[in-house]
């Protein structure tokens, strides 16, 4: 969002509101594999992975310019690598804080980040926008 920006994108509250509700899903479903099920948090990567990878590869196939999306890897490999190493570990992390404790102190917890996120890019950082 934009300051002063008075126009209402109903493609892109959809958008949200499917994120918000598919990540509530995975969240879900992650303790029940975690805490039900009794599995470890790398078995979690394990079973969680491939479907998350295959997700997001036709996601990137049908919406993006895979093409250039690849041109851009290989410029920056290791960037992407890093980037990629990143990501597992928040998502072990994400498993680790489920089987601890559950998704819903996940959530209140990510909430509250980014809400201390907003609070110092204004007060701290002097970011108005």
């Amino acid at each position: 969002a934009v300051r002063g920006e008075v126009e209402l994108s109903l493609i892109g509250v959809a958008y949200m509101l499917a994120s918000e509700f598919f990540e509530a899903v995975k969240l879900v479903m992650t303790q029940i594999l975690l805490v039900d099920r009794k599995f470890g948090s790398v078995e979690g990567l394990a079973v969680v992975g491939p479907a998350a990878m295959a997700a997001l590869c036709v996601c990137t196939i049908l919406g993006e310019d895979w093409r250039d999306a690849m041109e851009k890897v290989g410029e920056r490999p290791l960037l992407f690598l890093a980037a990629s190493l990143g990501g597992v570990v928040v998502n072990l992390a994400t498993n680790m804080m489920v089987a601890a404790t559950s998704a819903l102190t996940l959530r209140v917890t990510s909430l509250l980040r980014n809400i201390g996120i907003v609070f110092v890019s204004t007060a701290i950082l002097r970011d108005s926008t």
